[in-house]
């Protein structure tokens, strides 16, 4: 029978180069997997202060708008205050012939102007049903046999509207922004005192106004068309 050999299953020994260099390798891997961690560090701080620098300028965005929003609201409280005040101390009359006049006081002084246009008729149509204002028609005679009809619904006359059909005409009561607005709306306060107050039907044909019956003819005026015009 053969004679059987031992062998050595140990691992070999390690020579100090080769120490060296395992050494060598793995203070380099700490030291890659250190700065990558750093630049991880400085990455997260950067978005960090981005984001509140960002948070800061929406912060101040917002603050200045809040701070524009608040001069400009006291400016208009200062402005309201003023053009009332003006308001008060102006006059705004319709003369028997139709004439505008206004008046204000000036240093203790009045101060009269009269337009050059004036009201040659108005009339305020309602529908026999009632349960609205009206429509306000106004002819305006600008002068040179020239005449303008301005017609509004009352249901619908805010200033927005009210500027707008004005303007359409082209008349003006010779002043410039809130104020003309607020003259023009005293305008037809003052008309609607003086508008003759006309009953229409709702359309043409036979109808019953207080207990008699009626007929309105293809040429009358109907509600429906008051309303069409005022349009």
């Amino acid at each position: 029978m053969g004679k059987l050999y031992e062998t050595n299953s140990a691992l070999p020994d390690i020579t100090p180069q080769q120490e060296y260099n395992i050494n060598f390798a793995a203070a380099q891997a700490m030291a890659t997997l250190r700065t990558q961690e750093q630049w991880q560090k400085r990455e997260i701080d950067l978005r960090y202060q981005i984001q509140k620098s960002m948070n800061q300028a929406a912060y101040q965005r917002e603050l200045s708008a809040i701070k524009i929003e608040e001069a400009s609201q006291k400016a208009k409280v200062r402005a309201d205050i003023s053009l009332e005040k003006g308001l008060k101390q102006m006059q705004l009359m319709v003369l028997a012939d139709g004439r505008l006049k206004f008046e204000q006081q000036r240093f203790g002084e009045p101060l009269q102007n009269i337009l050059a246009f004036r009201v040659k008729s108005c009339k305020r149509f309602v529908p026999i049903f009632g349960g609205h204002p009206g429509v306000l028609c106004m002819i305006f005679d600008v002068g040179r046999s020239d005449e303008k009809c301005f017609s509004i619904n009352l249901d619908e006359a805010d200033s927005r509207t009210i500027n707008r059909k004005f303007t359409a005409l082209g008349l003006s009561l010779g002043f410039t922004g809130q104020k003309e607005t607020q003259l023009r709306q005293l305008l037809l306060e003052k008309v609607l005192q003086l508008a003759e107050e006309i009953e229409l039907p709702e359309d043409h044909g036979w109808y019953c106004l207080r207990g008699k019956l009626q007929f309105a003819f293809p040429e009358n005026l109907t509600w429906k068309e008051a309303e069409e015009y005022a349009h």
